[in-house]
């Protein structure tokens, strides 16, 4: 433990002012989840699922996955259940488990960026970019495993480079251990020690030793993971689910042919380079002007610009080609603000009736969104050039990272880009992003000679307006939620109705019925696995797989000014919530169907 505990210390710098930057990033990440406000015994997403499992872990003390965990999650449950021993399940101490999770991978980024040579002041900028990421700041306060993987990836991939920079054992140890528990939370762990084999083979001489050596932690991860889902499937404890994604890429691929399969990656690929550009713009800002003026000063400027001009071409391109701006995926971010909206209104509909955000909002996100993306091409298409110019050697470390960075990525980025992808999936690229930027700018930029004000300033901005975002969206998101779980209790502990009779929306059902229900169960196990790859109508979208067929009882968002209230329902009674991002009164209703 001692010695775990002194690889850990190395990684961070011993100077005073790494540990004041660690020590700011530990109070701002502290002060906001308070300002938030993280109390509240209820679900979110499909974290109702994931708690499940910790709940019956810490009851019976076996282990079972519910039925709708696609996730390995394994390592995420018994984490979870240490901080339900002290006082015993509860959601509030499950989402101060990922708030803790959350912490420690942005500590994990500013010492990643410290490791791989970065100055203190652009390593704490990009941790501060982590840090009030609307993705990552929403889901930290969840059970969700978006934050959990990511934390471990982040260690991962941490100990992975010191591991090559120092050719370390013990390094390499901690790096598969922290992989293995990654892949135990999501199967997409395996990528990272995949990538140090690849980066390995391509920058070392080829000999038996090292080539067995680098393949280690990759074998042992896959072992580790076929291991555990064999186990699984043989002791009947797993999920009903698990593996379904894999069926959606062959299901893909049968129905759309080869040609526009790969036409379809490619196209999400794209889609999702347009958010890793816009959530790394405060990042972006400390680098895209040193980076513009290094294009302009090597003869390199027309590849770099005909790459820059390129990735605007097919930003446009797909602009129009979507018909519709920013949010391009669904699920965190949406026209109502953050979180998803997996409620009825009280007009029928599944969604808010008006978008509250205004159209002006969403293109200049867009037209962000696109800026952020040619900057990364430019900055990378320069680094491509320099290395090739300058014909750096292979083992160089910087460039032993950014290969790293860049394999790990791409691993990534394979599978999710032909899935059904949501919005939060594009989270586990930032660090890697920010990795790979921030080693490309080592390589290929001049140091700066003091810190620029007018950069640090810009990066604050970008900064400030993403961290009023991430509070004010993740509070209101807590908020509706927690007013929506207190009319659903109120009905069935104060008014005995039966939950059967209640459409709460998708945790709700999720929650109360599906582990009882063997016929809900199996209908929403059977939406899963039938997977429908074919255009909906937009004129009329299905209803939702998880609004009940005749229920009493609704509870839903109250309908505004300009909808149509459903005339089949009354409302019984209001529920108000106050909304930071809209700064107005919102309220959620429960309506009597038939009622008068």
């Amino acid at each position: 433990m001692t010695r775990l505990l002194k690889q850990v210390r190395n990684c961070f710098s011993d100077s005073r002012a790494s540990c004041l930057m660690v020590l700011a990033l530990t109070v701002i990440w502290g002060l906001l989840a308070i300002f938030v406000q993280p109390i509240g015994n209820f679900p979110l997403n499909d974290d109702w699922s994931y708690s499940r499992a910790v709940q019956t872990l810490l009851e019976t003390h076996r282990l079972r996955i519910d039925d709708w965990g696609a996730p390995t999650l394994f390592a995420q449950i018994l984490y979870g259940a240490l901080f339900c021993v002290p006082f015993g399940f509860s959601f509030t101490a499950l989402r101060i488990s990922t708030l803790v999770a959350g912490l420690a991978g942005v500590l994990g980024l500013f010492a990643l960026l410290r490791q791989s040579g970065v100055n203190r002041g652009i390593a704490f900028v990009g941790s501060l970019t982590l840090l009030v990421n609307p993705l990552y700041f929403l889901h930290a306060f969840t059970f969700m495993t978006d934050v959990p993987f990511l934390a471990l990836s982040i260690w991962s991939t941490l100990f992975f480079v010191r591991a090559l920079k120092f050719d370390s054992g013990k390094a390499l140890l901690i790096a598969t251990l922290l992989s293995c528990a990654a892949t135990l939370v999501r199967q997409l762990g395996i990528a990272l020690p995949l990538a140090y084999l690849l980066t390995v083979l391509l920058t070392n001489k080829f000999s038996f030793k090292s080539t067995a050596r680098a393949a280690l932690p990759a074998v042992i991860s896959i072992a580790v993971f076929v291991g555990y889902t064999t186990c699984i499937q043989y002791f009947g404890v797993g999920s009903a689910i698990q593996g379904t994604k894999q069926d959606l890429i062959a299901t893909r691929l049968a129905h759309d042919g080869l040609g526009r399969f790969v036409l379809r990656s490619v196209i999400m690929t794209v889609l999702m380079s347009l958010y890793v550009g816009l959530f790394s713009l405060p990042f972006l800002s400390v680098l895209a002007s040193r980076a513009w003026r290094q294009c302009l000063a090597f003869r390199t400027q027309i590849a770099v610009a005909v790459a820059a001009s390129s990735a605007l071409i097919a930003y446009v391109a797909l602009f129009f080609y979507r018909g519709r701006q920013m949010p391009f995926f669904g699920n965190t971010m949406n026209h109502a603000g953050l979180g998803p909206l997996t409620m009825r209104n009280a007009d029928e509909r599944l969604l808010v009736t008006e978008s509250l955000t205004p159209t002006w909002f969403w293109d200049a996100l867009t037209v962000a969104a696109g800026v952020g993306a040619i900057l990364v091409v430019l900055l990378l298409s320069i680094t491509i050039l320099e290395i090739f110019r300058r014909r750096l050697p292979r083992n160089d470390d910087l460039i032993r990272i950014a290969l790293f960075s860049l394999l790990a990525a791409g691993i990534l980025t394979g599978p999710t880009s032909v899935i059904a992808i949501f919005d939060r999936y594009v989270l586990v690229l930032m660090p890697l992003v920010i990795l790979l930027l921030s080693v490309s700018a080592q390589l290929v930029l001049k140091p700066m000679r003091s810190p620029n004000v007018l950069r640090y300033s810009l990066a604050a901005i970008f900064l400030g307006a993403y961290g009023v975002l991430s509070v004010a969206g993740t509070h209101d998101y807590l908020a509706w939620n927690r007013a929506r779980w207190e009319a659903v209790t109120e009905l069935i502990e104060e008014q005995g109705v039966s939950p059967k009779t209640i459409d709460g929306g998708f945790e709700v059902t999720g929650w109360l019925l599906f582990h009882r229900d063997e016929q809900l169960r199996a209908k929403w196990d059977s939406k899963v696995r039938t997977f429908d790859v074919s255009v909906p109508d937009p004129n009329e979208p299905p209803a939702p797989f998880y609004w009940l067929a005749d229920p009493e009882y609704i509870v839903a968002f109250e309908p505004h000014e300009n909808s149509q209230p459903n005339q089949d329902a009354a409302i019984i009674k209001r529920y108000p919530f106050r909304s930071w991002l809209w700064r107005r009164e919102e309220a959620i209703v429960v309506l009597k169907v038939g009622g008068s």
